[in-house]
């Protein structure tokens, strides 16, 4: 931890982080030192590239995103004791949809589940997309999207899986045309339901999801 620590303050780009933050990102990386500084690097790269997205936010922002989505992290961990977080929208308006805010707020809450709970071994995300249609799509920045894919990588948890629920052709089509940028690995996280009750839960156990869902 001191060695990164120190490594970091040379580095004139990265800021100083705790030793609690430290321990989150070598943890991520299966303690590996190299790696890590690599994740942190990437990390803060990113943020300062993705302005309109983790830049400040006022508080009539924050809610209307909290209005028009919910993103939560399950109380049961998996059996390999990953955690699932699950973002549904609130309001099917897409007028009221902004991906930027959504993906602020998502990061928010990671954040605040890993200083409540520490580290955790990977995150699993289950996104209902009952209610999305073609237009909240479109308000999706595909350049946006592919970095903050890249992003994701450099969070100090391991992403296991993403699964997409009430999914129809409309997601497909996004995923054909995202394909050549996102790496393969990435690719091979990404599952779409189209009838998740008949597929879900063959990679997830029944008892982590809420009722709503048949938990």
């Amino acid at each position: 931890v001191e060695y990164l620590k120190s490594w970091m303050g040379k580095q004139p780009h990265l800021p100083q982080l705790s030793d609690l933050e430290v321990i989150f990102a070598l943890f991520s990386c299966n303690c590996k030192v190299e790696a890590t500084k690599t994740t942190i690097d990437n990390y803060f790269t990113l943020r300062g590239m993705l302005g309109e997205v983790f830049g400040p936010r006022d508080m009539e922002t924050w809610r209307r995103t909290l209005d028009a989505i919910t993103i939560l992290p399950l109380p049961k961990l998996t059996p390999e004791g990953y955690q699932i977080f699950c973002w549904k929208l609130n309001d099917r308006d897409p007028s009221k949809y902004v991906f930027a805010d959504a993906v602020k707020y998502l990061e928010t809450i990671i954040k605040m589940t890993i200083l409540q709970q520490g580290t955790l071994d990977g995150l699993i995300g289950v996104v209902d997309m009952e209610g999305f249609s073609l237009t909240h799509l479109a308000r999706i920045n595909p350049m946006l999207l592919k970095n903050l894919i890249v992003f994701v990588q450099a969070l100090p948890i391991m992403l296991e899986a993403l699964h997409f629920i009430n999914a129809g052709t409309r997601l497909d089509k996004l995923l054909t045309l995202m394909k050549p940028v996102i790496k393969k690995e990435i690719f091979e996280m990404i599952h779409i339901h189209s009838d998740y009750r008949k597929t879900l839960y063959k990679s997830l156990p029944l008892h982590c999801m809420p009722k709503e869902y048949g938990g």
